[in-house]
């Protein structure tokens, strides 16, 4: 059961860098743009959460992954995992920028350089965070 839900969170980040890309390559059309992206970061989340909820249920100490996450960075542990946590946790940073941002550019006109600046950001720990889940 485990091992077929992590195959599937694995087809899932590989959707959602897909769909990224997607949204990236609409980004002059607003009406595409916006929605993908805002659905890019939904379905990220969701998987965040069944993937926290597959580690902590199989587990009988009932440690999930953001604490194990935590633990990583406490108590040290391999490098690979750490750099995975770190550009995990700057990726979904790099959403809520982003959606803040967007917004303001969308209303406004506005910030511009500060979303486009975000997005660099975003796209390489996005891109990180997708490679060393692999190894996970």
């Amino acid at each position: 059961m485990a091992e077929s839900l992590s195959v599937v969170t694995k087809v899932v980040n590989t959707a959602m860098v897909l769909l990224i890309a997607y949204g990236l390559w609409h980004r002059r059309r607003p009406r595409v743009h916006i929605p993908v992206m805002l659905t890019a970061f939904a379905v990220d989340l969701a998987n965040v959460l069944a993937i926290e909820l597959l580690i902590s249920r199989s587990r009988t100490g009932g440690t999930g992954a953001v604490e194990q996450g935590i633990t990583l960075f406490v108590r040290g542990g391999p490098l690979l995992q750490q750099v995975h946590v770190a550009v995990s946790f700057l990726c979904v940073l790099g959403y809520v920028v982003a959606a803040v941002t967007g917004t303001r550019l969308w209303r406004t006109g506005k910030g511009r350089r500060l979303h486009r600046a975000n997005a660099l950001v975003f796209i390489a720990t996005r891109l990180s965070s997708y490679v060393t889940s692999f190894w996970m």
